[in-house]
């Protein structure tokens, strides 16, 4: 698939999920459920709403169930609620403590076990007001306040103003909780159609937006981590090589230096004083393989006395035509000491750091 095909596929699968939602949102076409205060267009109450709003009436959406623990400081409006049966019970109850409500419904058969019909408090063609207990009741059609009805006829919207007045009451509360939205719907279901439309729009445009640009540009450039380099390692493999070549002295020679170095960092002193001074210090730090560290110093001392072995100018291999036959300075013994060093230095490895008693002038 082509660059420009996968993008017009793109805008159409973008522009079909925008539909989708704007339609699931506004309920199959309309702006939110019918009869809600969120629906402005004929089929809603908004106009109600609002009107009374301007009016500087207090009002505003409940999205909890009215019952006798509800507060009766406020009226509230039923407009055609739905699966009404066991919220009413409760409803009724808050009005019978005191409550005023307002119940429009095309066929409010509910009331028939609770008002006597007989007996209202005032009638009209549009709305009949009831005493229940210590609270009253307004009844009438709910078709007549919806907002395609009050564009031709405002005066039903004026009739419950005037209820209002009556009751002495500014506070009016829409429930939104008979059409479903409860509280346990969260905040997402009580927020207006327009700004869910834009959280989406904005969540969508950042899908897309890291979608296009996470993608790889270019051609992937392999990876390789580099390994970490062994300490010393360059002394060790040349030392292998010597090894390999039976040079036991000069493995010796460069295994001393990189013991030496490693016993200096360790007791915190100078490779000279760790050179002339490494059996007190091992025993002074209470080190194991005290042995080896005395077969080590006589080793060093023997070479001391015989050649400067730690010179620039001494060649081993003259030391090795010079002293052929000496039996201490054998290919056999350096490979002994080789071993000694080894195991010294393993010794030091294991104890890790030594924080003691020397000190880096030493």
């Amino acid at each position: 698939m082509s660059k420009s095909v996968r993008r017009l596929v793109t805008l159409v699968i973008l522009f079909s999920v925008m539909f989708l939602f704007r339609y699931t949102l506004n309920g199959g076409g309309s702006d939110e459920a019918n009869y809600t205060s969120f629906n402005n267009i004929e089929n809603g109450s908004s106009l109600l709403y609002d009107t009374l709003s301007k009016m500087d009436y207090n009002v505003s959406r409940g999205f909890a169930k009215l019952d006798e623990e509800t507060g009766v400081q406020s009226a509230y409006i039923f407009i055609m609620p739905n699966n009404m049966d066991e919220h009413f019970f409760s409803a009724m109850d808050w009005v019978y403590g005191g409550g005023r409500l307002i119940y429009l419904d095309s066929g409010y058969y509910l009331m028939d076990s609770y008002l006597d019909y007989d007996y209202p408090i005032w009638q009209d063609d549009n709305f009949s007001l009831y005493e229940y207990g210590l609270g009253q009741v307004l009844t009438g059609d709910s078709e007549l306040i919806l907002n395609g009805a009050l564009i031709k006829d405002n005066k039903p919207g004026e009739q419950i103003a005037a209820t209002l007045d009556e009751w002495r009451e500014k506070d009016l509360i829409f429930s939104e909780y008979i059409h479903g939205y409860g509280a346990s719907n969260g905040a997402w279901a009580k927020i207006p159609t327009e700004l869910r439309y834009l959280v989406f729009q904005i969540f969508l445009a950042m899908t897309m937006l890291v979608w296009f640009l996470g993608k790889r540009l270019g051609v992937p450039l392999p990876y390789f981590e580099e390994l970490e380099r062994e300490e010393n390692e360059h002394v060790k493999a040349l030392a292998n090589i010597y090894h390999k070549a039976g040079a036991k002295e000069i493995v010796f020679a460069d295994y001393l230096a990189d013991f030496l170095v490693y016993s200096a960092r360790w007791f915190h002193v100078s490779e000279e004083y760790a050179r002339k001074n490494i059996k007190r210090l091992w025993i002074e730090a209470k080190l194991p393989n005290i042995k080896l560290i005395h077969k080590l110093e006589n080793f060093l001392e023997a070479l001391d006395n015989h050649v400067d072995f730690n010179s620039k100018d001494f060649n081993i291999k003259d030391f090795n035509n010079k002293d052929s036959n000496n039996k201490d300075f054998s290919r056999k013994n350096f490979g002994r000491m080789l071993k000694v060093l080894r195991l010294l230095q393993k010794t030091l490895a294991r104890k890790g750091d030594f924080n003691g008693i020397y000190g880096i002038n030493r």
